[in-house]
């Protein structure tokens, strides 16, 4: 008889919430003005142009840095510096990489080694293919707190120090990091990524500022509700493909400091099949490899009232998958289908290969159905146009904003190189090479 009733109680409650959830506005996550709403919009615009757009997120002009406050009353942008000096807080909280754990006043202690080896030197160079190891974290974190560049490539010569000549070698533990602030610790060329031989390009290198790099974390952080903020309380899952693209690469890197600021726990995963052992609260993932999960008891649920606009989440709340902004491997309404299965919010984040952080990503509250390529609201960090629009408003996008970084082209025909001068010709707007339209809901809808 217990048994039964057991049984009874599992089969009515799930019947109990669809009907409640499916038949009533009250239990909706966001009221739908929240989603048909997704943009602000400026009241003029130049003839075949869109108006500008920018996220509806923003509290007064685009998301710039940190927000870090000194001499009481000033706000400043933040750089690197002040990222790893917001870690060193928390030195003592464990990171875990390709499955070893390590203290991260460890990683300082051999910041702190390395740093004195780099003195002098003006860039570490790291292979593209190299893979996401404690040696290429320590190099990375080196490299931008002491404003060396730090050069992804992929083949060639180059002039700095390789990765795989700097000594990672010793074991200790530093807690302390000495952070004094001024404007001279803001500048440099913190990022570099040299590729060749792409199409009529023989070599192309794009070059990120501090600026740009905190712009992207920052607005990585603010993109989620306040009652959802990423915080000490999460885990973060991070896996990164094994041939990395600009987009992914950038990605990483974005959410590796992001998980520095917010004090979340990192996990830097070689193997998508290796994500469930560290049970993580937040996964950032390419979208190609992002596994497909057994159905169970709160995913029925979810199926059946996410349309309703409803999710109960699991453990699991965030994934975050990335790709560029051209590629699109889930329709919308495969992406409503994963989060039921998941039952985990799903962040889309579409990249572009000169741009930190995406270009454009869906909201944390997302349940459309009918998009059937890459769709999003703004990044915080810039801001968009489409011009030589057609009768239906179709056009190519152009782009301004914080995390664009200066492109310079070597081509093939050597009377054609080229660099980021165009966008001094366009009010600072950058072209974009993609298609697309706006829709009624603010969002950005590639064609």
């Amino acid at each position: 008889m217990e048994l039964e009733t057991i049984l009874l109680v599992y089969i009515l409650i799930p019947l109990l919430l669809i009907h409640l959830f499916t038949t009533s506005h009250y239990f909706k996550d966001v009221p739908d003005l929240y989603l048909a709403e997704q943009s602000e919009i400026d009241a003029t615009r130049h003839v075949n142009e869109s108006p500008i757009y920018r996220s509806n997120k923003l509290e007064m002009g685009l998301r710039v840095g940190l927000g870090i406050r000194y001499d009481s009353y000033k706000l400043r942008a933040g750089n690197l510096r002040d990222i790893w000096s917001v870690k060193s807080l928390q030195f003592g909280d464990e990171v875990v990489i390709n499955d070893i754990r390590f203290k991260w006043a460890e990683i300082n202690y051999m910041v702190d080694k390395i740093s004195k080896q780099l003195k002098g030197v003006k860039v570490v160079r790291i292979p593209l293919e190299h893979r996401i190891d404690i040696k290429w974290v320590i190099v990375l974190i080196a490299g931008f707190i002491n404003q060396i560049t730090v050069e992804f490539y992929d083949v060639g010569e180059g002039e700095g120090a390789n990765i795989d000549d700097i000594d990672t070698t010793g074991e200790g533990e530093l807690y302390e990091y000495k952070n004094q602030y001024s404007s001279e610790k803001d500048k440099g060329i913190s990022l570099r990524i040299v590729r060749h031989n792409q199409g009529a390009i023989e070599k192309s290198t794009i070059e990120f500022t501090q600026l740009n790099i905190v712009c992207a974390v920052a607005s990585t952080i603010k993109h989620l509700p306040a009652s959802q903020e990423i915080g000490k309380d999460d885990t973060m899952v991070i896996v990164p493909s094994k041939n990395i693209s600009n987009e992914e690469l950038l990605n990483v890197i974005t959410k590796f400091l992001t998980c520095l600021v917010t004090h979340a726990k990192l996990v830097i995963a070689g193997n998508p099949d290796d994500i469930t052992k560290y049970n993580p609260t937040i996964l950032s993932i390419h979208e190609d490899n992002l596994p497909t999960p057994q159905a169970n008891y709160l995913s029925y649920i979810n199926k059946a009232i996410i349309s309703r606009g409803k999710l109960l989440p699991g453990q699991l709340r965030i994934i975050y998958i990335n790709n560029r902004i051209t590629s699109c491997k889930y329709t919308a309404k495969q992406l409503s289908h994963l989060r039921g299965i998941y039952s985990a919010r799903i962040i889309r984040e579409s990249g572009y290969y000169n741009i930190i952080g995406p270009l454009i990503l869906t909201d944390f509250y997302d349940y459309r159905t009918f998009a059937k390529f890459s769709y999003g609201c703004i990044s915080q960090s810039v801001e968009m146009k489409i011009v030589a629009t057609n009768e239906q408003n179709i056009g190519l996008l152009s782009v301004r904003g914080y995390v664009i970084g200066k492109t310079t082209n070597i081509m093939k025909d050597k009377h054609h190189n080229s660099n980021s001068s165009t966008m001094h010709e366009n009010e600072g707007f950058m072209p974009v090479n993609v298609r697309c339209k706006w829709g009624s809901d603010g969002c950005l809808y590639v064609i």
